[in-house]
C-alpha cells in the first residue's frame, strides 16, 4: 500500500555515498557511510584528503527526502562546525555545506553501495 504521508524511509539513505564538495581553493571528495542504529541514522565521513581520518556525523536527520547532518573538524587549532543539508534524489543527493564563518558551498554525491 501507499506509505503514510510524513513517513521517512531510512533505507533511502543507508549505505555508502561518494561526495564532492566545492570549497575555496580545492574540491573535497570522500565517502559518507550511513547505518541504522536503534531506528535512527548514524553516519561517518572519510575524506580522500585525509585518508584514515574518519569523522563522526552528528544530528543526522532524514525528513522525507531532506537529509541534514553536521560534523566538527579541527581547523588550525580551532574547532569548525560544518553543517550539511542535501536533498535525496534516488541514488544521488545535492545540497549545501555551511562551513563555520566561511560561508556556504555546494556539495553533491551518489550512492556507491546500498546496505541491505
Amino acid at each position: 500500500g501507499a506509505e503514510p504521508s510524513g513517513e521517512t524511509n531510512i533505507a533511502a539513505v543507508l549505505g555508502e555515498w561518494s561526495f564532492e564538495a566545492e570549497t575555496p581553493g580545492q574540491s573535497g571528495t570522500g565517502t559518507i557511510t550511513f547505518t541504522e542504529e536503534n531506528g535512527s541514522i548514524v553516519g561517518t565521513l572519510e575524506s580522500d584528503q585525509g585518508p584514515g581520518e574518519v569523522q563522526d556525523l552528528n544530528n543526522v536527520i532524514l525528513d522525507g527526502t531532506d537529509l541534514s547532518f553536521s560534523m566538527s573538524i579541527d581547523g588550525g587549532g580551532q574547532s569548525i562546525t560544518i553543517e550539511i543539508s542535501v536533498v535525496l534524489d534516488g541514488e544521488s543527493f545535492e545540497g549545501d555545506m555551511e562551513v563555520g564563518s566561511f560561508g556556504s558551498f555546494p556539495i553533491k554525491g551518489e550512492r556507491t553501495s546500498k546496505t541491505e
